[in-house]
C-alpha cells in the first residue's frame, strides 16, 4: 500500500505537456524535437523559417488535391475505354470473329482492373494501360499509318490526360516522402 501511495503521488508530481504540429498535427509528449520527426517542421526554427515551411506545405497539400482530381479524370477515361472495349467485343461475338472478341473483351478486362485501383496503386493503374495503348497505337500506325490520324483528338487527350496523371502521381510520392 505504501509503495502504490509513493508511486501516485510521483504521478500527480510529474506534470506532461503535450504539443501539437502545427503542420501534419503529429502529438509530442514532454520533450519537443528541433524538427517534427513526421513532417520536418521546424520547431526550433525562426518565425521566417517555420513560416516559409507553412506556405511550402500548403502549396504541397494544393499539388495532392491537384492529383487526387486527375486521378478521377484517368479514372473515367479508363472506364469509358473498358466500356468502348466491351461493346467492340460484343460487336465482334456477333460477327463471329472470336479472336478479335477474346482480345478486346480482355483489354476492357485491364481497363475495368485498373479503374478500380488507380487509387490504391496509382503508378501501375496508369502506366499499364499508357503503355498498352502507345504499343497499340504504335503497332496499328505500322500497319496502318492513317490509322493514327483518325480520330487523332480523341487520342491526344486519352494520352495526355494519362501522362499527366502519371506525372502528378509521381509528385505526389515525392511529396508525401
Amino acid at each position: 500500500l505504501f509503495n502504490f501511495a509513493i508511486v501516485l503521488s510521483n504521478e500527480l508530481t510529474m506534470e506532461s505537456t503535450l504539443t501539437t504540429c502545427p503542420a501534419c498535427k503529429k502529438i509530442y509528449e514532454n520533450q519537443l524535437p528541433a524538427i517534427c520527426t513526421n513532417c520536418h517542421y521546424p520547431f526550433s526554427g525562426t518565425d521566417e523559417e517555420q513560416s516559409k515551411f507553412a506556405a511550402k506545405f500548403v502549396i504541397n497539400k494544393g499539388k495532392l488535391g491537384d492529383t487526387r482530381d486527375n486521378l478521377k479524370g484517368s479514372r473515367i477515361i479508363l472506364i469509358v475505354l473498358g466500356v468502348y472495349n466491351t461493346l467492340s467485343g460484343i460487336y465482334y461475338a456477333s460477327t463471329e470473329d472470336y479472336e478479335s472478341t477474346i482480345t478486346t473483351l480482355f483489354v476492357a478486362i485491364i481497363f475495368f482492373i485498373c479503374a478500380y485501383t488507380i487509387k490504391i496503386k496509382p503508378v501501375i493503374s496508369i502506366l499499364v494501360p499508357l503503355i498498352m495503348l502507345l504499343l497499340y497505337y504504335l503497332l496499328i500506325g505500322i500497319v496502318d499509318p492513317a490509322f493514327l490520324f483518325q480520330g487523332i483528338v480523341w487520342k491526344v487527350i486519352i494520352l495526355s490526360t494519362l501522362v499527366i496523371s502519371l506525372f502528378n502521381v509521381v509528385r505526389s510520392e515525392k511529396i508525401k516522402k
